[in-house]
């Protein structure tokens, strides 16, 4: 089992038995707070509960994110086969968010991950691939650079993702 389909996996356990727990308590803690004095001892100890488990909550979040929208069908047993498309160091290198949570865009490094991805696809030798990504993504260039000339790109983009374009200058 590839380390993608390991958090896939993990992902599904959590949403299936701990999250629906852990909003559950994260909902009775808040209705707990609110009725306590802020400076009270109770308080204190409901609020390191409360940390807790919005940790959780984000953690699962963010692995959702990791896995993207195809992990999520996957997940759920719509998709019968799903890869990652780049390996963890292109995505990492490409990531904007820096350490010190800034956002920072690389555009050499996000290129260098788009080409990752094209030659995984095109080394997947599939007759028909399906990806998912971000609006921000544009692969026809990396396809173009590619070895193989019988491969056909076509992007769609949500009328939402265009207005938001617009809207921002993009």
């Amino acid at each position: 089992m590839s380390d993608f389909e390991e958090l896939i996996k993990q992902t599904k356990a959590i949403e299936n038995e701990n999250l629906p727990e852990a909003n559950a308590e994260l909902s009775k803690v808040r209705e707990l707070l609110a009725t306590l004095e802020s400076d009270s001892p109770e308080a204190a100890a409901a609020r390191e509960v409360e940390a807790r488990l919005v940790a959780l909550v984000q953690e699962q979040r963010e692995r959702r994110l990791r896995i993207g929208a195809a992990g999520l069908l996957y997940m759920k047993g719509e998709l019968e086969r799903i890869m990652p498309l780049e390996d963890e160091a292109a995505f990492a290198k490409a990531n904007p968010v820096t350490s010190e949570g800034k956002v920072v865009f690389d555009d050499a490094a996000n290129d260098e991950r788009q080409d990752a991805i094209a030659k995984r696809i095109i080394d997947a030798r599939e007759p028909v691939s399906l990806i998912v990504l971000g609006g921000g993504h544009q692969l026809s260039d990396n396809f173009k650079r590619s070895s193989r000339t019988n491969v056909q790109y076509e992007r769609i983009e949500l009328p939402a993702w265009k207005t938001l374009m617009e809207q921002y200058g993009r």
